[in-house]
This record gives structure tokens, sequence and C-alpha cells, in this order.
């Protein structure tokens, strides 16, 4: 078992570690493995259809990120220090 201690090194060293993961090559690839299994499996149709929700997906999470940090966060960060 570990302590509340140990438990947030162990945290810490996830995010540091997904920092080291998510290379611009990696994301590269991982987009054109995304868009091109699609074409490959289905009709053009069908891969279209696909890649427009994932696209449409990330488009959210994207602002869904930007409203996080940009407004939700300062606002915690204010209510905190009252």
């Amino acid at each position: 078992m570990q302590d509340e201690e140990d438990a947030k090194r162990g945290l810490y060293n996830h995010f540091a570690d997904s920092k080291l993961l998510l290379t611009l090559p990696r994301m590269l690839l991982g987009t054109v493995v995304a868009v091109a299994v699609p074409f490959y499996l289905l009709s053009n149709v069908q891969a279209v259809a696909v890649c427009l929700t994932v696209g449409e997906c990330w488009v959210v999470n994207v602002f869904w990120g930007l409203f996080y940090y940009l407004i939700s966060a300062p606002v915690v960060a204010v209510c905190l220090t009252v």
C-alpha cells in the first residue's frame, strides 16, 4: 500500500512520461493511422463519416480544454484565494 506522497509521485511521474511519449512524430503517425484505417476497411462514404465524427469529437474536446484552462481554472484559483 502506498502512502499519500508515493501516490502523488506516481501520478506526477505518469504525467511526465505522457509528455515524453506524446511527441509530434507519434501524434502525426496516430493521426495518419486513424484516417487510413477507416478508408482501408470501409467504403469511402462510411470512412468520411467516421473521420468527420472523430473530427467533431476532437473539436469539442479542444474547445472544452480551452474552456477549462481559460475560464474554469482561473475562477477556481480566485475562489481558493478568497
